[in-house]
């Protein structure tokens, strides 16, 4: 049985951060974004991330 890791991820928005955020969804974990730009979160959204 695989365990979900829960990630906080700051500057999710970011060139960085949006690069963490996505590949951390892809590997299965639930991923809290803190953002700072709330018109980038569309990028990031998706059922495994909490803004």
């Amino acid at each position: 049985m695989k365990t979900i890791q829960s990630i906080v991820v700051v500057g999710a928005t970011g060139m960085l951060g949006s690069k963490v955020s996505r590949i951390l969804k892809e590997e299965g974990c639930s991923v809290t974004a803190v953002v700072r730009n709330t018109q980038k979160i569309e990028e990031i959204e998706s059922p495994n991330v909490d803004l």
